[in-house]
């Protein structure tokens, strides 16, 4: 399908060069809402060989990957977020991406982008709050069947344990919410430091 950006993934910390797109192939026979395509391609520059690359989906909303709502000045819009300690690697207090905490964790929005012209302010306490929500009746052992897709949440741990990725605690785990849906897990991404 036609969509403006790819990613081309070099799999350097994996000497197999199949983690991602086993993870993938298996989201996708989880029919988690999106799981990356992924295609191995051989890579060459002027003629020479440069390795075998992963040629895969970029993690960003469009109807053909997170189809979430955007464009939206409204506060119950769609939303792309990112779970990424990352973050305390470049500083916090200098970092560009648009984040909040919950408990020393950073969530960035990734969508709607602060950029945006119909990006406000309301939007960014808006997620925030249903984030500290549902880490609150998480926390607390409350019903958060208001709050989760539980189904989504199970499917994300079942690749993340499966493949057993080390980044699943400290980066590249993605939420998104749908206008007025609940809160959903995936897509999975960045297992080349799993199995």
């Amino acid at each position: 399908y036609q969509e403006k950006e790819w990613v081309l993934l070099a799999n350097f910390a994996d000497q197999t060069l199949v983690r991602n797109a086993v993870a993938y192939q298996m989201a996708n026979d989880l029919n988690m809402d999106f799981s990356p395509m992924v295609r191995f391609v051989d890579l060459y520059i002027n003629n020479v060989y440069q390795g075998n690359y992963l040629l895969s989906d970029q993690i960003e909303v469009s109807t053909n990957r997170v189809n979430v709502e955007e464009k939206s000045p409204n506060m119950d819009t769609g939303y792309l977020i990112e779970f990424d300690k990352r973050l305390y690697d470049e500083g916090l207090e200098v970092t560009e991406e648009n984040f909040f905490l919950i408990e020393g964790i950073p969530f960035v929005i990734k969508s709607p982008d602060i950029e945006d012209d119909h990006y406000n302010n309301d939007q960014y306490l808006f997620i925030e709050s249903y984030m500290r929500t549902v880490y609150d009746t998480l926390r607390d052992k409350e019903d958060y069947s208001l709050y989760i897709d539980e189904a989504s949440f199970i499917d994300w741990f079942i690749v993340s344990e499966v493949m057993k990725n080390v980044d699943s605690g400290y980066s590249s785990v993605y939420f998104h919410k749908d206008a007025g849906g609940l809160l959903k897990m995936g897509p999975v991404w960045d297992f080349d430091l799993s199995s």
